[in-house]
């Protein structure tokens, strides 16, 4: 059987994760198996791939992960990643040609989570400091 728009090795490594056939998720493979996984609804390696990104891994930036959130709809993802946003990695998805393609959602959660950063920091403003010279 042919299956379009697939690649051999994509199709073979996919299979190899799901038999857990000493292959896993990693940097190189995570955004062909979430195509492959939502191409053809495997819930398991979504699953997967969602664990792998969760983690706090430097190869992929917030952005990224953000995207994949949304694009693939990992709601956990999107939560963790959230949650460890600066106001530096929202300025920098707000300038990115992906802030457009977001759902709205995902917008509103990033909105959320901004004035989130923005009343955190105010509130540390307001709080009496002590400065003692060494």
């Amino acid at each position: 059987v042919e299956i379009k728009d697939v690649n051999f090795d994509d199709m073979h490594l996919m299979q190899k994760i799901l038999w857990k056939a000493n292959q896993s998720i990693n940097e190189r493979n995570v955004t062909s198996m979430l195509q492959l996984a939502d191409r053809f609804q495997i819930k398991s390696l979504l699953h997967e791939c969602e664990q792998f990104l969760s983690k706090d891994y430097p190869h992929f930036s917030f952005v990224e992960k953000i995207v994949y959130a949304d694009q693939y709809r990992l709601a956990s993802l999107k939560e963790v990643v959230l949650e460890r946003a600066s106001a530096d990695d929202i300025e920098e998805l707000k300038l990115s040609h992906e802030y457009a393609s977001l759902e709205q959602d995902t917008i509103d959660r990033i909105i959320e989570r901004r004035n989130q950063i923005i009343q955190n920091l105010m509130e540390y403003s307001q709080r009496p400091h002590s400065y003692s010279p060494q």
